[in-house]
C-alpha cells in the first residue's frame, strides 16, 4: 500500500498528544504551557489517532481480497501482542522494583490485578 505521509504525520501528532497527556496526568506538569496544551488536547489525540488508524486499516483491507482479511488480522495480532506484553511486563517489573526500594508512584490504576487483566 502506498503510504500517505501527511496522514502518518497526523497519527504521530495524535500519538504525541496522547503520550503527553498521560505523562502529565502521572507527573502533574500542567503548570508549563506545553504540558497544559497536552493536558487540554490529549483526549482529542486519542480520538484523532483512532479515527486515522481506522481509516488506514480500512483502506488497507479494501485493497486486498476478502479472503486475506483474517490473515491480515492475525498478522496484526502477531506483531502487536508480543511487544505489548513485553512492555507491560517491563513496566510492571520497574514499578515493582521501585516499590521494593521505597519509591512510590501515584498511579492508582496501575496495580497487579489491572496488569493481569490487561494481559
Amino acid at each position: 500500500m502506498k503510504t500517505l505521509p501527511n496522514l502518518e504525520y497526523l497519527r504521530a501528532l495524535a500519538a504525541v498528544l496522547v503520550f503527553s497527556s498521560h505523562f502529565d496526568q502521572n507527573f502533574e506538569l500542567s503548570s508549563s504551557s506545553l504540558w497544559g496544551f497536552a493536558d487540554a488536547y490529549g483526549n482529542f489525540g486519542v480520538d484523532l489517532f483512532f479515527v486515522l488508524s481506522g481509516f488506514v486499516i480500512t483502506l488497507s483491507l479494501s485493497r486486498r481480497p476478502r479472503s486475506s482479511t483474517p490473515k491480515f488480522l492475525l498478522g496484526r495480532i502477531r506483531r502487536l501482542v508480543p511487544i505489548y506484553w513485553l512492555l507491560s511486563l517491563t513496566a510492571g517489573a520497574v514499578l515493582a522494583a521501585a516499590s521494593l526500594i521505597g519509591i512510590n508512584f501515584s498511579i492508582p490504576r496501575l496495580q497487579l490485578d489491572h496488569l493481569v487483566a490487561s494481559m
